[in-house]
């Protein structure tokens, strides 16, 4: 359902706009596909982290997301704390930070 809700979407948005140069910069498809609502979070969830997780970390980053490589958004992510990790995950998790943490050890490569 996931992809081909975000296909579509994409076919959609070629069909509406039926401009290439408009179409290369949207990421709505991906949105849609990974459940983030913006360019940080999308960055984040394309490098393992879970959605739970990828709107609290677009918060390690700043300026665009355009002046990161996804290795060096791995590293920040291996480089974060233990403290950070409790800051950082989500309110309403029954999860530790290091629970957290372990999670996105096993799924970033």
């Amino acid at each position: 359902m996931r992809f081909k809700a975000s296909w579509g979407l994409s076919a959609l948005e070629g069909i509406v706009r039926g401009n290439n140069e408009l179409i290369k910069d949207s990421h709505i498809p991906s949105y849609v596909y990974y459940g983030v609502e913006d360019e940080k979070s999308l960055a984040f969830r394309m490098i393992g982290i879970p959605r739970a997780l990828s709107n609290s970390f677009s918060q390690i980053i700043e300026g665009s997301i355009n002046q990161y490589s996804y290795k060096i958004l791995r590293d920040r992510v291996k480089q974060l704390t233990n403290s950070d990790w409790d800051t950082l995950k989500p309110r309403n998790s029954s999860l530790s930070g290091m629970e957290w943490k372990r999670i996105a050890e096993i799924l970033v490569k």
